[in-house]
């Protein structure tokens, strides 16, 4: 995007013009100009425009004040009832209209209220009727759109409406076939597949989905914990002790997070998104480990999916630290105002002056892996773990990128690390994948060194992609030579000698597949005082290629969008015991 101002704006006295990326990070001292900057493009001063000339619009300009979220409200039962109603007049009016205008279209009728245009178009698909004017106040009712609702600001919810209409649809449905099948009255119903084909999976479900994957530490209400008919108020519950919390109660760091969390959810959602997003410093208030989880959101969200181009402002050097390196510039009181500068230059930019000694009183550490599932496992894994740790540290897991490249992300953690603790952080860390060929340090701690190639090596270890198997009738128990009546959750509770057999079993068909020319085995430990043998051949093979020759022999792992995540949750997450000691005592010694 290409950036033009021609006139003198407060502290911007001199012309600026450069061109930008889409996501674009501006860093500098105080004073430099930058709330100006952000200021002068959201009232037009400056001038943005693409790579084609075209002023790019709608703007929206927000700071960490601004990024807080709505209160939800009271919706009851009446709300979509006057919903309904207020559709069903817009038709009545129409025809009324056409008495004194004859050559009127529906569409030029409609032009006057998009909302009910765009609801009455989808009533309309539904129905199969032919034209909206022949649609009956029964069709708008029955094919009424439970997630349309009026335009709403990307960091905002409409939760209460949303929630309470589809538990109605959701209710009504249910009496209705009640009606039909009990008492012998004609009523139309869905079956539950074909209501979930029209309406979806309950939007409850999503969105705590959308808060877990966040790890705000909030999940949701919903209508089914209420009666049907009072009105519902959406709340937030405090996953740690159950309290109902309104947004008005969070900290500040908190409404950040739930904003960027509502915005996560909106961008699934028919909603419209501005075209270019000015954020003022709004990592100010946020712990340096959510400064990560911000960026990715605007990386991800914003910028890749829904095409908004960004221009933020930070004092940060932990943000600054994890930026991406084509998106930071300076802006400075000299000419030129706005320039290229790397992570180096600005961290000392915004760390000059500062005495390299600091008095470290927060017992946290911050842990830099290198993948969102590694940050996911690790999280999961501690969790179970932790009670066995006597230390009053704790640990935090932050991925340094989404995915791993073909050679991982250590490169990113170690950059990372090394950057933030010689700005003087010394809670920061970092775990790598060993891969054959990595080495640590004291901040730099590699997982399986000399053990297991990687993190999938752990992952999919044989018992656990076995239990994984069984537990999701991928394989049924005669093919581990089991009892009738024994299932995944009976792992646990077996000999040694009858896991040994069900690993040989998976292994047995995984070296099908690799072939390999070494049969020499180890044996493993497990955190449940567990021990089996596993061949070398399958500890020390690449984990991306392992991972995609299982896929290959158990084809029905590959319908998983999430895998890894899958496993993690249902058979690590409630199989602690087939947990390896190597990941016990790597988190062990980042304790120490």
């Amino acid at each position: 995007m290409n950036i033009k101002l021609n006139e003198k704006y407060k502290s911007l006295l001199t012309n600026i013009d450069i061109t930008l990326p889409n996501f674009t990070i501006i860093s500098g001292i105080n004073g430099a100009g930058k709330s100006h900057f952000l200021s002068a493009i959201s009232q037009n001063i400056v001038v943005v425009t693409d790579e084609h000339g075209n002023e790019i619009n709608p703007k929206r300009y927000v700071n960490s004040g601004s990024l807080t979220p709505n209160e939800s409200y009271q919706i009851g039962r009446e709300n979509l009832t006057s919903e309904i109603s207020a559709a069903w007049y817009t038709i009545q009016n129409y025809h009324q209209q056409k008495i004194t205008n004859p050559h009127l279209t529906i569409e030029q009728h409609l032009q006057k209220n998009i909302f009910h245009a765009n609801v009455l178009y989808r009533v309309l698909y539904l129905s199969e009727k032919d034209a909206i004017q022949e649609l009956t106040l029964e069709d708008i009712g029955e094919y009424y759109p439970i997630d349309q609702v009026q335009d709403i600001d990307i960091f905002h919810q409409n939760f209460s409406t949303i929630f309470k209409r589809y538990f109605d649809k959701q209710d009504d449905n249910y009496y209705n076939q009640y009606l039909n099948d009990n008492k012998k009255i004609k009523k139309r119903y869905l079956t539950e597949g074909n209501f979930l084909k029209r309406y979806g999976p309950p939007p409850w479900e999503f969105v705590n989905r959308i808060f877990e994957e966040a790890d705000i530490g909030y999940s949701i209400s919903h209508p089914l914990e209420g009666n049907r008919d009072v009105p519902f108020h959406f709340k937030l519950v405090n996953k740690i002790n159950g309290v109902n919390v309104n947004f008005n109660d969070l900290s500040s760091g908190e409404k950040v997070l739930m904003s960027l969390t509502l915005a996560l959810y909106n961008a699934k959602q028919n909603i419209a998104f501005p075209s270019l997003l000015l954020l003022d410093e709004p990592d100010a208030p946020l712990h340096p480990s959510m400064a990560k989880k911000l960026l990715d959101v605007i990386q991800n969200v914003f910028v890749d999916e829904r095409g908004v181009r960004v221009i933020m402002t930070t004092h940060s050097p932990s943000t600054i630290a994890m930026a991406p390196e084509d998106a930071l510039y300076v802006m400075q009181k000299e000419e030129p105002r706005i320039e290229k500068r790397s992570k180096e230059q600005i961290m000392k930019l915004l760390t000059f002056g500062i005495p390299s000694f600091s008095i470290y009183t927060d017992s946290t550490r911050q842990v830099f892996v290198e993948s969102e599932y590694d940050e996911y496992f690790y999280k999961k894994v501690y969790l179970k773990l932790k009670k066995d740790y006597r230390s009053d540290k704790s640990l935090n897991f932050i991925s340094s990128g989404l995915t791993k490249n073909d050679s991982g992300n250590c490169d990113q953690v170690k950059l990372l690390v090394n950057r933030l603790t010689k700005n003087g952080n010394q809670t920061i860390y970092g775990i790598i994948d060993w891969d054959k060929r990595n080495n640590g340090n004291d901040k730099i701690h590699v997982l399986g060194l000399n053990q297991r190639y990687s993190l999938e090596n752990y992952i999919f270890d044989p018992l656990i992609l076995a239990n994984f198997l069984l537990r999701e009738a991928i394989v049924d128990n005669s093919y581990f030579n089991l009892e009738e009546n024994e299932i995944s959750s009976d792992f646990k509770r077996f000999s040694q000698n009858k896991l040994q057999n069900v690993a040989d079993i998976v292994l047995g068909d995984i070296s099908k597949a690799i072939r390999p020319t070494d049969s020499a085995k180890k044996v493993v430990k497990y955190y449940g005082e567990l021990a089996i043998d596993i061949p070398i051949w399958f500890l020390h093979h690449d984990g991306h290629e392992l991972l995609k020759k299982i896929k290959e022999i158990y084809k029905p792992l590959e319908s998983y969008k999430k895998l890894i995540h899958n496993v993690i949750d249902k058979v690590i997450n409630e199989n602690p015991e087939f947990i390896s000691m190597d990941i016990f005592n790597l988190l062990q010694d980042l304790h120490d």
